[in-house]
């Protein structure tokens, strides 16, 4: 049984998917929330359309597919809770309700603007929230190293889902041993 020793943090990673290429009118029906008539005139071809996967940007680099969202214990590194989701674009940031709901705030990081840079309580505030954050980094980290920084396999957020899991589950049974000192 995992219990909470060190707080918790919560943090993202993007879990690619192969990129879907379709045309315009079908990228509008399927963000609209329908299957595209070819998809289901062609079910072999459909078959291999994922639907719930969406396109983010994040600076200048652009992704497709899930975001995983992970609870960890700072002490532990262990994941306690994950939510994946397709990406929502500029919409409320996804992680909000899932914290509002576990009675926690946000601490996240500011960032500084032209013209509008940060102030030296900002800066200092950032560099405490950073100490605590990079526990969390690195076991995005270690799962992009041993786990392979490779594109998820899968059609459809419930295979998404199982496969992001696999990866949380495997990062707590690494930990474990590491924690225990198992040989």
């Amino acid at each position: 049984d995992i219990e909470v020793k060190g707080g918790c943090i919560m943090d993202g990673t993007f879990v690619e998917v192969p990129v879907q290429r379709n045309t315009r009118e079908q990228n509008a029906q399927i963000k609209n929330g329908v299957v595209p008539a070819e998809f289901i005139a062609e079910p072999h071809a459909g078959s291999h359309k994922d639907t719930d996967a969406r396109h983010a940007k994040k600076g200048d680099e652009n992704h497709f597919g899930y975001k995983n969202h992970m609870l960890v214990d700072a002490e532990t590194k262990y994941v306690l809770d994950y939510a994946d989701s397709a990406y929502v674009g500029s919409e409320r940031n996804p992680i909000q309700p899932y914290l509002e709901e576990r009675g926690l705030t946000m601490q996240v990081c500011e960032k500084g603007y032209r013209n509008n840079p940060l102030t030296f309580l900002q800066r200092f505030c950032n560099n405490v929230k950073s100490l605590v954050r990079c526990r969390v980094e690195h076991i995005l980290g270690m799962q992009k190293k041993r786990m392979g920084d490779e594109t998820l396999r899968t059609i459809g957020i419930q295979r998404a889902n199982f496969w992001i899991g696999m990866r949380n589950l495997t990062n707590n049974m690494c930990r474990r041993v590491c924690l225990t000192g198992a040989k």
